[in-house]
């Protein structure tokens, strides 16, 4: 069972495997240390402000520093608090919900109120696409190295998709 241990407004995970991940406190939240402070203070308005938020996840440093993910599903609702002594946010589906799924909160390249921007990574990017489709008429979207990333029985389905992740 992993450890916790606190100091003034830091707290230190100790994995079962010995890994370590070093968090900050701001605000009633831990974030990880990695995370930039705009996107603390996002994320603790939105709790405060319980407004709706979209998150993008993707690669934060390195090469591919502010490449999105394209991930589409748990990655819209309110910001939430976990219990217990390492208080981190969490994203619920609605406002009322008690629970949610904890925010890779050192992940996120952007995040959106409706369709304002109120973070985004100073890279921030979406990987090149290319649309194919195949003998069978499926509409397959690729990266540029050739993995899929969708695949769309109809074109309507496949523009629909498109305008989600743009």
């Amino acid at each position: 069972m992993a450890r916790v241990i606190f100091r003034d407004k830091v707290a230190l995970e100790i994995l079962d495997d010995g890994k370590e991940i070093k968090y900050r406190y701001h605000k009633g939240f831990y974030f990880h240390q990695q995370t930039p402070q705009q996107v603390i203070e996002v994320l603790a308005d939105a709790f405060a402000l319980k407004y709706r938020i979209r998150l993008y996840l993707g690669h934060t440093s390195g090469e591919e520093a502010g490449l999105d993910w394209l991930k589409e599903n748990d990655v819209q609702g309110y910001v939430g608090r976990s219990t217990g002594q390492l208080q981190v946010p969490l994203l619920k589906r609605s406002q009322n919900d008690l629970g949610g799924d904890s925010i890779l909160d050192h992940c996120i390249v952007k995040i959106t109120k409706k369709d304002r921007i109120l973070y985004k990574h100073t890279q921030y990017r979406k990987p090149e696409m290319v649309v194919q489709t195949d003998s069978t008429s499926k509409h397959n979207v690729l990266t540029s190295d050739g993995k899929i990333l969708a695949s769309f029985g109809n074109r309507r389905e496949l523009s629909k998709w498109l305008k989600k992740v743009s």
